[in-house]
């Protein structure tokens, strides 16, 4: 079914380790994980320098994508 919803929803995935933190230290501050990454993308359209290098090193590798290939039979 067609959304008919104003902003378009996005997905991710984190390593539950990063997210359970994450979400721990910004709800200290007062911060929801949804209301952080707003304000990130909002900022990253601001002033996207700033951001991305600010960020950058803190980037995680990428995942490859799809499933993973079946092993191979061993050879008789």
């Amino acid at each position: 079914m067609i959304s008919h919803h104003k902003d378009q929803s996005h997905s991710t995935r984190v390593p539950p380790e990063i997210g359970d933190a994450a979400g721990r230290l910004l709800e200290d501050r007062g911060w929801t994980v949804f209301g952080f990454l707003r304000a990130c993308l909002n900022a990253v359209t601001k002033d996207p320098d700033k951001v991305l290098a600010l960020v950058e090193p803190y980037q995680l590798a990428k995942k490859s994508r799809g499933r993973p290939r079946k092993a191979s039979p061993p050879a008789e």
